[in-house]
């Protein structure tokens, strides 16, 4: 039998940098890549230069040129750094809508639940791609609105599973054990 860890306050925040200590130096590269912090793009990656065309991969040019004679790799990151920008935005929206509604509807239960949960079904009942299309639509032409309209139609699903979570470990032995011995809820 697997030898059970419990750790209180403190000690749980540092067992938990410890475990996922090793995520951080990727997620603030990518961020600072993301965000322009850092340009790893060899050159300009919009520069026209037709004597360099068609290039293959060598030392300045590591994925070689285009028909143009543009850096092949400098492109690369430049879209790269667009894609995730928009990917982080789409997922900070997802994460700040889901995560509370999903956290209130799985701990004040009830008709409260079965009000948001109500919601969250009539949302799941259209097409995601169809209902962001049609948001988008509603306003605008901008790449904020598409990102915003990706957050609105993707959230439901991360609101539901969340709420399963809260509702999981609202039943668990220690939560009861608390409740037993007079904690407030």
């Amino acid at each position: 039998m697997p030898k059970r860890i419990i750790l209180r306050g403190d000690s749980m925040l540092i067992y938990l940098l410890q475990r996922h200590l090793f995520l951080l130096p990727v997620l603030l590269g990518v961020s600072l890549v993301t965000f322009g912090l850092i340009n790893l793009a060899l050159g300009d990656s919009v520069a026209v230069d037709l004597s360099q065309r068609l290039l293959p991969s060598r030392e300045v040019y590591p994925l070689g040129t285009d028909h143009l004679g543009r850096c092949v790799l400098s492109r690369l990151i430049w879209g790269v750094r667009v894609s995730l920008s928009i990917s982080f935005l789409v997922l900070l929206t997802i994460m700040g809508i889901g995560i509370p509604y999903g956290m209130l509807a799985g701990w004040c239960g009830g008709r409260v639940d079965n009000l948001l949960m109500r919601l969250v079904d009539i949302l799941l009942a259209f097409p995601d791609l169809i209902f962001a299309l049609v948001i988008a639509g509603m306003l605008g032409p901008s790449l904020t609105n598409v990102m915003l309209a990706l957050g609105a139609v993707s959230w439901v699903r991360i609101a539901r599973l969340i709420r399963g979570l809260v509702l999981q470990i609202k039943e668990r032995e220690f939560v009861l054990a608390a409740r037993a011995c007079g904690t407030p809820a």
